[in-house]
């Protein structure tokens, strides 16, 4: 009897932590505080409006939250019953309407299977998890002296000003109580950087970024650490700045750093393509010496395979090649060879184009 309680408290314990992945992931695809407005013949219908036109909102600004800024020109915009089928869930608040206006502000949950699979079949890397939420420790050691949460620390002022309101880096600045302070005094008397899990704790962030600025004479050395670690996203900086005039640098540094955070994350947690997938290519063509002259090109790309005519129509040739990789490398690949491949309305296929004639021939 006592045994099956136990085994049933791990199951429980691993539903809790199944669900609270779950959870962690699904955040990724939600989309929320989108301001809508439409003005109609009625109040009704001016809200039907609003809220078709703000999911199509919703979707791209999950499109910049999964997709690199250089590959979010290659998603194709959705048809409304697209977004009809992808959106799992809405929720308005801050409604307001007249006899013919009706304005509010929609969160947006969509099917995450979904969106994978439509950034998948486009062969557009994405995101698959969101940036993690962090608390930033700041402590400046001087002279053998840690400043840490006080307004001595002029890194932890600015900061607490520059995030007094809420960002989209998912950073969070403690308040700098007296218990905070003793947490960052014993982490590093006794090297124990496993109290700095107390900030993480106190604030519900994933992780715990203790930014350490060591000052001696004139050289600044600059250390970021995860607690947990994050061996990936560590990094160190020596600078050669006076103390009086780091407070002016720091701002584009910080903004360097937190930069670099999301960069770092995104090459971590983006969807790779690790299997060769069929492409389905039409190829525009005047006449058939262009075809010879276009598949001349095509040998050269060297990451192609199994390339094959699939048909001829008036003024198109079908093709389809595999290749393994995004679609984002291979238009490097065929850029020197005066080739760009781009995406087409015809269900999932590509349009290969011919641009800059006469180069790579």
């Amino acid at each position: 009897m006592k045994k099956m309680k136990i085994m049933k408290k791990i199951c429980l314990v691993l539903l809790f932590l199944i669900g609270g992945m779950q959870v962690a992931s699904a955040d990724l695809y939600t989309v929320s505080n989108i301001p809508i407005a439409a003005e109609l013949n009625s109040a009704k219908e001016a809200r039907s409006a609003a809220i078709q036109n703000g999911q199509t909102d919703a979707f791209w600004a999950l499109m910049k939250k999964m997709v690199d800024p250089e590959n979010l020109q290659l998603v194709p915009g959705p048809t409304e019953e697209e977004i009809v089928d992808w959106v799992q869930h809405v929720s308005l608040a801050n409604e307001k309407n007249t006899a013919t206006k009706y304005m509010a502000t929609l969160t947006v949950r969509f099917h995450e299977n979904k969106i994978r699979d439509f950034l998948t079949a486009h062969q557009i890397p994405f995101l698959t998890q969101e940036l993690p939420s962090a608390v930033v420790v700041p402590v400046w050691q001087r002279e053998g002296n840690i400043l840490s949460l006080e307004d001595r620390n002029l890194i932890y002022t600015y900061l607490r000003d520059q995030y007094a309101s809420d960002t989209d880096d998912k950073i969070v600045i403690p308040a700098g109580g007296l218990e905070e302070i003793l947490w960052v005094k014993e982490a590093f008397d006794n090297k124990n950087s496993s109290v700095f899990k107390n900030f993480s704790d106190k604030y519900e962030t994933e992780t715990v970024l203790v930014l350490t600025l060591d000052e001696e004479e004139n050289n600044i050395k600059i250390g970021i650490h995860y607690v947990p670690a994050e061996p990936a996203l560590e990094t160190e900086r020596e600078l050669q700045i006076s103390a009086a005039r780091f407070p002016d640098v720091f701002p584009n540094m910080w903004n360097q750093i937190v930069t670099e955070r999301r960069e770092r994350w995104k090459r971590l947690k983006t969807q790779n393509f690790e299997l060769a997938m069929t492409f389905w290519v039409q190829v525009p063509i005047t006449q058939l010496s262009d075809w010879r002259t276009i598949r001349q090109k095509l040998e050269k790309a060297k990451a192609l395979e199994n390339l094959v005519v699939r048909g001829f129509r008036p003024g198109e040739i079908w093709i389809t090649w595999q290749y393994k990789g995004t679609s984002v490398e291979l238009n490097r690949q065929l850029k020197p060879l005066g080739l760009y491949l781009d995406v087409s309305d015809v269900g999932g296929a590509w349009v290969l184009t011919r641009v800059n004639k006469g180069n790579g021939s």
